[in-house]
C-alpha cells in the first residue's frame, strides 16, 4: 500500500498494481483485509430478467440501496436508448469492461432498445446494389442486344462456344 488518504467522510486508498501479491506473500492480514474489503459488494441486488432478445432487453430489479449496475450488453452503449421506470436514462460505458452501466435507486424495470446507427447506410448501400443488379440484368440479359450488331448476346454466346468446340 502506497498510502492512505481521509477525504471527508471517506477515505482513499493509494495501492499499487501488486497489493494482492503482497499480501499473499508476505501474509500481511492488515493488506488482505484491505484488498477483500475493497472488492466487497455493499448491499444486494434482486433482478428478474423479462425477456431478451436481439436488440432488446427489459427486466425488474431491485436494489436493497442505490447503486450502479452493470448490465452485460457492449455493443454501442450510446446507441442504447434505456428507460428506467419509463424515464429515459443515459448509459454510460464503463471503460474497463465495456459493458454498460445504469444507475437504480429503487425496485425498478429497466426497458433497453438498440438503434443502429448504421442502419441509414445499410439502406443506402441495398439501394445501390439494387442499382447495380437492375443494370447488369438489363444490360446482359437473355433479351438485352449486343453493342456490335444486332444478334443477341445468347445468339453471340453459342456462336463463341461452337467455334471453341469445333
Amino acid at each position: 500500500m502506497i498510502g492512505v488518504v481521509k477525504l471527508g467522510k471517506g477515505t482513499l486508498y493509494l495501492v499499487g498494481g501488486n497489493i494482492l501479491y503482497h499480501s499473499i506473500y508476505w501474509d500481511s492480514k492488515k493488506e488482505a483485509e484491505l484488498v477483500f474489503g475493497l472488492a466487497r459488494i455493499d448491499g444486494s441486488l434482486n433482478y428478474t430478467l423479462l425477456s431478451r432478445s436481439d436488440g432488446k432487453y427489459s427486466l425488474i430489479v431491485s436494489p436493497s440501496k442505490p447503486m450502479l449496475i452493470r448490465v452485460s450488453e457492449s455493443y454501442y452503449p450510446p446507441h442504447w436508448e434505456i428507460r428506467v421506470n419509463g424515464e429515459l436514462v443515459e448509459p454510460i460505458r464503463d471503460d474497463r469492461t465495456g459493458l454498460t452501466l445504469i444507475t437504480v435507486s429503487k425496485a425498478s424495470t429497466v426497458n433497453a432498445e438498440f438503434h443502429d446507427p448504421f442502419m441509414r447506410l445499410r439502406v443506402y448501400s441495398a439501394i445501390g446494389w439494387a442499382v447495380v443488379l437492375a443494370y447488369v440484368l438489363l444490360e446482359f440479359s437473355w433479351g438485352g442486344v449486343h453493342q456490335g450488331g444486332n444478334k443477341r448476346i445468347w445468339q453471340v454466346e453459342i456462336e463463341l462456344f461452337l467455334r471453341v468446340l469445333l
